[in-house]
């Protein structure tokens, strides 16, 4: 790949919504590598948990879908991130999976109850 490539790849896979909110990809990748993000890229271990998926109720609501990932950074520090995901229904990304959310967990690895 190339410098950031996994980057890239998260923001154009975010809703519109999102990327609305996270600014160009430019600042993105800016803001993931100075943030706790930053236990993402270059990591030294990665591992997900199964996802969960909860199938859409009505032919207005998406379905929707969670998964946790657990990062062991390069010097150590362990994260886990509460990847939030949603089936887009309209084009042009009708039927993708796309990031609707993430939560990082404490440094520990913890999330806040």
């Amino acid at each position: 790949p190339f410098v950031n490539a996994g980057l890239r790849t998260v923001y154009r896979f975010c809703t519109p919504m999102i990327t609305k909110a996270l600014g160009t990809e430019e600042d993105f990748n800016r803001d993931a590598s100075q943030s706790v993000f930053a236990a993402t890229v270059n990591n030294d271990f990665f591992e997900v948990e199964p996802i969960n998926v909860v199938p859409s109720t009505s032919p207005t609501s998406p379905s929707r879908a969670s998964q946790i990932s657990e990062v062991v950074s390069q010097d150590g520090r362990r994260r886990r991130f509460l990847w939030m995901l949603v089936q887009e229904r309209r084009p042009p990304f009708q039927g993708c999976w796309l990031v609707d959310g993430c939560i990082a967990s404490e440094v520990d690895g913890d999330f806040d109850p």
